[in-house]
């Protein structure tokens, strides 16, 4: 009897020392949830949108005191001025200032700055694009050929080139990006006194001249008249020896008969087709931008 109140006795005070153990760590499990922070976390940076330029920015961490934050950045052009490795940390609320690098490409970009909350995203604008021309002017002599102009940009950019007038074309491919040597030719020019034409070229206006021949020319008559029947005339024309030229007519009704060019002092034969028609008429033989008014009378 006395074994068996001995082995009741101790199995009582073995549940007591459980029960005790249990309500222990009970209470302790209960401590440490109250000690221990439910962090939450938001993040926002200040400004989110920076011009091709760049500059300084501030991203801002909040969260409660003893909650601990890591943040970083994907992109190597944004950059936080306590680390300049691309990462820091910390806890509680706090403001992280950072760098954004200037874009010197024509392309927007974007970064992402991770932190344990939300994740906030930094755009960028492009560069805008700077070009030079150079040279500002392209002068030709009279025989024509070609010379370049070339493109600089300050990040791939897209130009054209164009000319204004047919006896200047570009030679070379009209348009594209980036740096580049556009290729003008002139044609031949027989004209006595120098011609213009305007070019332009990623935007720059560029003034072209070709030279003439440099000579004195003259015409005689500059103006005939003729019947309604038609028939055949002649031009003089003066000019020094090297001074080259060339007739041509203005009118389907009136042809050259020879010859259309020469140098030097020399004639011009053209002949004036019949007018079927009552009313007079009146067309042009030009040599060289000296001009000969033909009228011709109504049949």
């Amino acid at each position: 009897m006395a074994s068996l109140a001995l082995r009741s006795r101790a199995r009582t005070t073995l549940l007591f020392i459980l029960a005790a153990l249990a309500l222990t760590a009970a209470c302790s499990s209960n401590d440490a949830d109250m000690t221990s922070p439910s962090c939450a976390y938001s993040a926002a940076a200040t400004p989110e949108s920076f011009s091709n330029t760049g500059g300084p920015g501030t991203i801002t961490i909040t969260t409660t005191s003893a909650c601990a934050w890591t943040i970083s950045s994907n992109a190597a052009w944004l950059t936080f001025q306590a680390t300049p490795s691309g990462a820091t940390s910390g806890t509680g609320t706090q403001s992280v200032p950072f760098i954004v690098a200037p874009n010197t490409a024509n392309v927007t970009r974007g970064a992402i700055i991770t932190t344990p909350g939300n994740n906030v995203a930094i755009a960028q604008s492009a560069a805008a694009c700077a070009y030079g021309v150079a040279p500002e002017s392209l002068r030709f002599p009279n025989d024509g050929g070609s010379r370049g102009l070339t493109i600089t940009t300050s990040a791939p950019c897209p130009w054209t080139a164009t000319s204004a007038q047919p006896w200047l074309r570009v030679t070379s491919n009209p348009s594209g990006s980036g740096n580049y040597t556009v290729q003008f030719t002139a044609d031949e020019y027989f004209g006595a006194s120098a011609r213009s034409a305007t070019a332009t070229v990623a935007g720059a206006r560029v003034n072209v001249t070709q030279e003439g021949t440099g000579c004195t020319l003259g015409i005689s008559p500059t103006t005939q008249s003729i019947g309604g029947a038609g028939g055949v005339r002649t031009i003089t024309v003066t000019a020094n020896e090297t001074c080259a030229w060339q007739a041509e007519s203005a009118n389907e009704w009136i042809a050259s008969t020879g010859p259309e060019s020469g140098s030097g002092n020399g004639s011009v034969t053209y002949t004036v087709s019949p007018n079927n028609t009552p009313d007079e008429r009146a067309g042009r033989v030009i040599i060289e931008g000296q001009t000969l008014i033909v009228t011709q009378a109504g049949n």
